[in-house]
């Protein structure tokens, strides 16, 4: 091997990657404030995809308007699929004011978004930290 720009286990490796669908990227997912939210963002959202599986993680914001009160914010997935079931997506956020890990669902009818629920106990800005995958269709 020479080291020229034709090198064949360049070559191979590339076309086994091509052949895999790898890919990572960042994103913004748009976001349905669905009940008890006064403002959300979304920040250093990330995703890979290897063959049909996409893992995504980032961080959230919400400020919920009541405390003691269900407080729901829904996320478009990076790829955009409608999932089979609401046991395609797999997740859990951790709640950086309570310190508590939720698991995190697909919603319907679509199957296409990741429902971030959890009860609010104040009125403060909440971080929570995301980080789910499924496997598209």
């Amino acid at each position: 091997n020479t080291g020229s720009s034709a090198d064949p286990i360049d070559g191979t490796v590339a076309q086994a990657l091509t052949m895999l669908e790898i890919e990572s990227n960042t994103y913004t997912p748009s976001r349905s404030d669905g009940v008890n939210v006064a403002s959300s963002s979304a920040e250093s959202f990330m995703y890979y995809r290897i063959g049909k599986i996409v893992h995504f993680k980032g961080r959230l914001k919400i400020t919920p308007t009541a405390s003691s009160t269900l407080t729901r914010v829904d996320l478009a997935l990076p790829h955009s699929v409608t999932l089979s079931s609401v046991t395609s997506l797999t997740g859990t956020m951790v709640n950086t004011i309570d310190e508590i890990t939720t698991p995190i669902q697909t919603i319907g009818p679509l199957l296409n978004q990741a429902r971030i629920s959890f009860t609010a106990t104040t009125t403060s800005e909440y971080l929570l930290l995301i980080d789910c995958m499924y496997v598209m269709p």
